[in-house]
């Protein structure tokens, strides 16, 4: 009579729990699964930034268009490109409130009236011309087909400028008269 010894046994319930490598595997599976969660929120983090930004955007560019309505021209709060409003800096990475009384074009930036008491990582500014003014160039390039050949009308550009991890590397988000239903965004580099 042959008899075949198995090479798994069964445990004793005394003996039951996990091995060694059992309980590495898992906190190796534990491990990835965070990591995975870990760049899904980051990625969805800056999503809701960059969200938060195209609504102040749109909302700025709604308040020239009830400017324009009733004034016939467009605000030009901003003297440059780099005349930030509310950071007179700039984005630094962290959030600050949209309304600053302190900041000198603040009564500008009051007539355009975004509604918002939320904070927000980005710097804005807002450049607007009669028909006929030229547009200068922001440093950066991003308004590079503004304005359209055809364009013989009143104008303005909102810009703002994000940096949400104060890493001076920024994303832009441009809204203009020249394209009122349009937002034009360059994301920061990962």
């Amino acid at each position: 009579m042959i008899v075949m010894k198995s090479r798994f046994r069964l445990r004793h319930p005394a003996d039951a729990g996990f091995t060694l490598i059992e309980l590495l595997i898992i906190v190796a599976l534990v491990g990835v699964l965070s990591a995975i969660a870990m760049v899904g929120y980051r990625s969805w983090m800056k999503s809701a930034r960059t969200g938060e930004t195209k609504d102040l955007v749109q909302a700025i560019m709604y308040g020239q268009h009830n400017y324009h309505a009733d004034n016939d021209g467009y605000l030009d709060c901003s003297s440059s490109w780099t005349d930030f409003y509310p950071l007179a800096l700039g984005p630094d990475g962290t959030k600050h409130p949209f309304h600053n009384p302190s900041h000198p074009d603040y009564a500008c930036w009051q007539l355009l009236a975004p509604d918002t008491d939320a904070p927000t990582y980005a710097s804005f500014t807002v450049c607007a011309g009669a028909p006929g003014d030229e547009l200068t160039q922001p440093p950066f390039g991003t308004l590079q087909n503004f304005p359209p050949a055809t364009w013989t009308g009143a104008w303005y550009v909102v810009l703002a400028t994000l940096d949400q991890d104060g890493d001076k590397d920024f994303g832009y988000l441009v809204g203009s008269a020249f394209a009122p239903n349009t937002i034009i965004g360059h994301k920061e580099t990962e």
